[in-house]
């Protein structure tokens, strides 16, 4: 029925707590419908063209309602709908999602160990680990992703933030900015100093770090030991390595 009705009703759904209700039971339905399919493509497939279209305008229409006033709720069609969105691979719209959902301090469903923010952020990480195993780019979302839970403060589970800072290590080592690189090692030590597993890579940053600063130092010309250049002036060149007189 839900499927059938316009974007008014949509609307009222939005706004109105008793209809949110209702979608609820809709919402239990599909997910029971998506635990008996039986084979991961086959949820993925479903989530894709089957739920995230059919609830994306519910929540775009939820969002529309407290940008223009109306209190938030707890919405788990909201954090349902982010969890579909990294179940297909949907990165922009995820994060995007989900740290508006994170701003709302929306609860993970009881079914999650996680609270949203730690999920956000291993999700990412997950989704990035995929990615590179098929040699495909992962920026700027890791990037975005530490950079939203650092400045925004958002409440992480330390190790999760740990895992993503050791990842941005490896792909700004990878991109050469070992500076950067070592930054957020060191940043994982200091959230796991036991479990952040990075002490090999920081030791190599370091001699390269040491390397590159000894060589640099290396071609420094020493204070006075400059020579001019030959011209084809001879006077010019006398005049140049001239002994001063008293």
């Amino acid at each position: 029925q839900l499927a059938e009705q316009q974007q008014d009703t949509l609307k009222e759904v939005a706004s109105d707590y008793q209809a949110y209700q209702t979608l609820l039971q809709t919402l239990a339905q599909d997910l029971k419908k998506l635990h008996n399919l039986p084979s991961i493509p086959d949820k993925i497939e479903y989530k894709r063209d089957t739920l995230i279209p059919f609830y994306q305008p519910i929540i775009d229409a939820y969002r529309t309602a407290c940008d223009t006033g109306q209190p938030p709720y707890n919405n788990q069609v909201l954090v349902q709908l982010v969890i579909w969105l990294f179940d297909v691979g949907n990165i922009a719209a995820a994060l995007d999602w989900g740290r508006y959902a994170v701003t709302q301090k929306q609860p993970m469903p009881e079914r999650f160990k996680r609270d949203l923010p730690t999920y956000v952020v291993d999700a990412t990480r997950q989704w990035a680990e995929l990615q590179r195993d098929h040699d495909r780019a992962v920026q700027p979302y890791v990037s975005d992703t530490l950079e939203f839970a650092l400045t925004e403060q958002w409440p992480v589970n330390g190790m999760a933030l740990c895992n993503l800072h050791k990842l941005a290590g490896d792909l700004a080592h990878e991109a050469g900015q070992l500076e950067t690189a070592r930054d957020h090692f060191l940043q994982a030590v200091a959230l796991s100093p036991h479990k952040a597993k990075v002490t090999t890579k920081l030791n190599r940053i370091n001699k390269a770090l040491a390397k590159a600063e000894a060589e640099a130092k290396t071609d420094q010309p020493e204070p006075g030991d400059e020579t001019p250049e030959p011209t084809d002036d001879p006077e010019a060149d006398a005049h140049a390595h001239a002994v001063p007189v008293d």
